[in-house]
């Protein structure tokens, strides 16, 4: 059957299907208008099992449905639907506002919008629902779009493949509204995905939800991200929820590959401003009566963040799963508590044991550029979190303590080949280890270069007898400080093979300032200064120093100051 040139409004199928027209053979509209028609599904359309429908330049409008308030394509793998330039507005229905994808059947989107149109549950544009659902859209366009998870698209059945090219979504919402048994649990704004997602050359741009604004992965879904842009959009708290991932949220369990894409100027009231990753899922409990679940986890490559927000912590990116980062940047992001750039941070379980693939971050040949936050102006691990930076650069970040990096709370981080220049905070101006926990920090090959603190302008080790710095074949130049311009130091520091030049202290220890229990050995003192004591290596009243193999260049040695 062809159809063209019609208008279809006001049909009402009650409970049964197609509102406008129920197809089960081969059809095809063109510039037909369904309007005002309702049904239980397909308000406007329903494409049945063997059913094949063709729609181009057609206008879906104020249809609704319990599923699909557009079109339903509904019925098995048989079921094929193909919209070309057409036009779905104000719908509504419970599930897939717009268009449903039902039960294994395929649909393919070319160059159409969805607008206005929502959802009570799931997908105001588009959503996917109870089997191999395969879904193409391609240079769409979902705008002001609304439901409680994926105010644009939901692909909601786990065994769903869907593929997003070009595009934008734009001021679609997932918000909850706290009216529910579980409120606050808006995700996705743009989309919401549980099964395989593909997303390629998509803008997200002033989405909202609970979690994740612009994307929200859930637990046990995988997506791909490439060349795309995040700007702008928002991780609200509206409803009782937490507002976390103003950009993209992945859950406990899911998988997110992020490549050449960008995130500007997202918001999270809580955490992630840019991206989260989280590795708590309320699956399975464990003995202690908590829920636990898989890690998420998420690569980056490529990838920039800039000027993104958190109301508490990770600015840019926040990790509770397992990240790994390669090759991108991350310039101007801030959050109010730590990480201004990126903090990953481990989850406990009931015994208080890290959960497995909990808090761990790999970082390769990234820069860190300018991000501010309370702890960690760059980047902050914490609560049990491990982090191996490798070949990376952290300039012009501040904080109060570790301006480039902090790492505390019984974390442990590895940093090498890495460069630290012109960061600033009170304790730790490019680098702050430590609280009264056991918290270790190795650190190899690396340089410090004109950062600035009150205490421990390079390096500021702070805490205790089980804090733990050990620092290999680096360098420290130009740093400043009240006590110790290249490093200060009230934990257990051991130093070998390394060079301090021109490192000024107001006070005490212009290269390294000791108050607790220090190993200095194999390295180079020159042209260091302090205002008392001494300008190279000094050891204040009550530290235990060990030196050996040191050469010190118009530096003092620290017996010339017993």
């Amino acid at each position: 059957m062809r159809l063209s040139g019609l208008t279809i409004a006001g049909g009402n199928a009650g409970t049964g299907f197609g509102g406008g027209i129920d197809n089960f053979g081969a059809l095809t509209v063109s510039n037909v208008v369904f309007s005002g028609n309702a049904a239980a599904a397909g308000g406007g359309l329903a494409n049945q099992s063997g059913g094949t429908a063709t729609v181009r330049g057609s206008t879906f409008d104020r249809n609704s449905a319990d599923a699909g308030g557009g079109l339903a394509n509904f019925g098995g793998p048989g079921a094929m639907v193909t919209v070309i330039g057409s036009t779905f507005a104000g719908n509504s229905a419970t599930v897939g506002g717009g268009l449903l994808d039902f039960a294994a059947a395929t649909a393919t989107v070319t160059g159409s919008t969805f607008a206005g149109n929502s959802a009570t549950l799931f997908g105001g544009g588009i959503d996917t629902e109870l089997g191999a659902d395969t879904v193409t859209v391609i240079g769409s366009t979902f705008a002001g779009n609304s439901a409680t998870f994926g105010g644009g698209l939901a692909n909601h059945s786990s065994l769903a493949t869907v593929t997003v090219t070009g595009g934008t979504f734009t001021g679609n919402t997932a918000l909850d509204g706290g009216t529910g048994s579980d409120p606050g649990v808006g995700n996705g704004g743009g989309i919401d995905n549980f099964g395989a997602l593909t997303v390629g050359s998509v803008v997200f741009s002033g989405n909202t939800a609970n979690k994740g604004g612009g994307l929200a992965n859930q637990t046990g879904g995988t997506v791909t991200v490439t060349g795309s842009t995040f700007a702008g959009n928002t991780a609200d708290a509206r409803g009782g929820g937490h507002g976390d991932g103003g950009g993209l949220a992945n859950e406990a369990g899911a998988t997110a590959t992020v490549t050449g894409s960008t995130f500007t100027a997202n918001t999270a009231v809580d955490r992630g401003g840019g991206l989260w990753n989280w590795a708590l899922s309320f699956v399975a409990a464990d003995n202690g009566g908590n829920a636990t679940g898989p890690a998420g986890t998420v690569t980056v490559i490529d990838s920039t963040f800039t000027g993104n927000s958190a109301g508490s912590s990770g600015g840019g990116l926040d990790n509770v799963g397992t990240a790994t980062v390669t090759g991108s940047t991350f310039a101007a992001n801030s959050a109010a508590e730590g990480g201004g750039g990126l903090r990953t941070v481990a989850t406990l379980d009931g015994s208080f044991h890290v959960v497995s693939g909990s808090g761990v971050a790999t970082v390769t040949g990234s820069t860190f550029t300018e991000n501010s936050a309370s702890e960690g102006g760059g980047l902050e691990s914490t609560g049990g979190g491990t982090v191996t930076v490798t070949g990376s650069t952290f300039t012009g970040n501040s904080a109060f303590v570790g301006g480039g990096l902090n790492n505390t709370g019984a974390a442990t981080a590895t940093v090498t080949g890495s460069t630290f220049t012109a960061n600033s905070a009170t304790f730790g101006g490019g680098l702050a280890n430590g609280t009264t926990r056991a918290t270790r920090v190795r650190v190899v090959d690396c340089t410090f270069a004109g950062n600035t603190a009150t205490f421990g302008g390079g390096i500021a080790n702070l805490g205790g007898p089980t804090v733990t710095a050990t620092v290999t074949g680096s360098t420290f130049a130009g740093n400043s400080a009240g006590s110790g311009g290249g490093i200060a130091n009230r934990g257990t520091l051991t130093v070998g093979d390394s060079t301090f030049a021109g490192n000024p202290a107001t006070v005490h220890g212009g290269g390294i300032d000791n108050s607790r229990t220090a190993t200095v050995s194999g390295s180079t003192f020159t042209g260091n200064t302090a205002a008392s004591g001494n300008g190279g290596l000094n050891n204040e009243p009550g530290g235990v120093l060990t030196q050996s193999d040191n050469r010190f260049v118009d530096d003092l040695p620290p017996d010339a100051f017993p």
